[in-house]
């Protein structure tokens, strides 16, 4: 025990005198006075007394989130203190849902669904609460279902082939919808074409001029070709919809699918801004973008069609900036609201889109693409354990073509910490297979990329 001070006893209290004793006995009562309590602030002690701090606020996190009906979620309680500091007290609050025909939570702070709506979770200590919003949206089957990319063979890194199973590579799982057989249809007129999997009719033999973009919206608004006269320029992801992921030059491989002189160069897309527009190569597959002014690419105008298996999604343009541009005529199937939604354990994401469960917070490593492989496939996240590397199709569904910068948006609709960077997919690159495909999340670029080369990983899960 500490010795807290020292108090003399007189001389003239002997050992062996009765008074000396007593004396010593109130000494020592009240050195244990003063050990169980410890110096007070009067008389010479120079100590303070212990103030103890008092909860001032609680945060209950996640905040406001939206889950699918049927799902369970664990809430966080989080104290703020009189003195700035914080301490998780989920377990030593009272949790409470404002509509139990919504939600229900328990004394631990779990939430479970029970209808469509809405309902405010609270947790309060004494005088004190803090409470979030909880929605809660039905489960829907997805918009459309992605098409496949056509890759079916595998590569290692080296570009060597090899054996699909158990790789995780596109050409081993290839999800998506299946392409009709036959792909393509000439129509009576001999003229035009429609595509089987998508439905657009395209013009069966695209000429070989290149036009500025003013001129190429002109061309494809002002065409009159096989009894129609709703001709346009094709958006980014009907462009790309043409694109066969096994060919190394997919306007090779067209011009004997039943059309003729598609050029292995680049062609407008309608998408764009006021400056710039997104563009797609025939050959490799590429999405770039070019200043418009004097440049020139060729055009291949397209309309609707019918008899589709696989329905293209809007890009998400909805400004215009010319008549017959994408945000103008906003074609492919409207995206579902919400267009996201965070599952119950608030660690995975689900598109209403394309029905594709999502990682919520892709971390920040750059990997290899063989490292990249490895790490999706051997993923155990949310329950379950058969998430995967994206393909190209999958990753560039995410884009939003009216934003600037993709990462931020989706940063919006329940994703966290996506880097507006490169992402690997699981497609190799048929142009050079010791590539593979990578997707911006900032404005859409797509190209092939060596395989030992280092981008962001972001599994996915789930779809056809």
């Amino acid at each position: 025990m500490k010795r807290l001070f020292y108090l003399p006893v007189p001389e003239c209290f002997p050992d062996g005198n009765i008074r000396g004793q007593v004396y010593r006995g109130l000494l020592t009562v009240l050195f244990l006075i003063l050990s169980l309590t410890g110096c007070g602030s009067g008389g010479g002690g120079g100590g303070g007394g212990t103030t103890t701090a008092t909860l001032a606020s609680i945060a209950v996190t996640p905040a406001n989130p939206s889950v699918t009906l049927g799902t369970t979620g664990q809430f966080t309680a989080t104290g703020t203190y009189s003195d700035s500091s914080t301490q998780n007290i989920t377990s030593s609050v009272t949790w409470s849902s404002s509509d139990t025909s919504k939600a229900i939570i328990s004394v631990s702070g779990s939430a479970t669904t029970v209808s469509v709506g809405s309902t405010t979770i609270t947790a309060t200590s004494g005088s004190i609460s803090g409470s979030t919003t909880l929605t809660i949206s039905p489960i829907n089957p997805p918009t459309i279902t992605l098409p496949k990319t056509g890759r079916t063979t595998c590569y290692d890194a080296a570009g060597g082939v090899i054996s699909c199973t158990n790789t995780g590579q596109d050409g081993d799982l290839q999800k998506g919808a299946a392409w009709p057989s036959p792909r393509f249809t000439v129509d009576g007129t001999g003229f035009c074409v429609t595509d089987n999997l998508t439905g657009l009719m395209w013009v069966r033999t695209p000429d070989s001029t290149t036009r500025t973009r003013a001129t190429a919206l002109t061309y494809a608004n002002g065409l009159t070709l096989c009894g129609y006269t709703d001709w346009r320029l094709p958006n980014v992801k009907e462009l790309r919809s043409l694109i066969n992921h096994e060919q190394t030059s997919t306007a090779a491989w067209l011009n004997t699918q039943g059309f003729s002189n598609v050029q292995g160069d680049v062609y407008w897309s309608s998408t764009g801004r006021d400056t710039t527009a997104l563009d797609v190569n025939m050959w490799s597959g590429d999405v770039g973008s070019v200043v418009f002014g004097t440049s020139t690419s060729y055009v291949w105008p397209v309309r609707a069609g019918g008899g589709a298996t696989a329905d293209l999604p809007r890009t998400g343009q909805t400004t215009s900036y010319a008549t017959g541009d994408d945000g103008n005529l906003q074609e492919g199937a409207a995206w579902p609201i919400p267009r996201f939604t965070v599952d119950g354990t608030w660690l995975c994401v689900t598109d209403n889109l394309t029905g594709l469960m999502w990682v919520k917070a892709p971390d920040s490593t750059t990997q290899t693409w063989e490292n990249a492989l490895n790490y999706a496939n051997n993923l155990t996240l949310c329950g379950y354990s058969d998430w995967r590397l994206p393909n190209v199709n999958e990753l560039e569904s995410l884009r939003n073509a009216e934003q600037n910068n993709t990462a931020t948006w989706l940063n919006t609709q329940g994703f966290s910490n996506v880097p507006a960077g490169n992402y690997w997919s699981s497609t190799t690159y048929a142009g050079s297979t010791t590539s593979a495909w990578r997707v911006s999340m900032w404005y859409g670029y797509m190209s092939g990329t060596d395989k030992t080369s280092t981008f962001y990983v972001w599994p996915v899960r789930a779809g056809q």
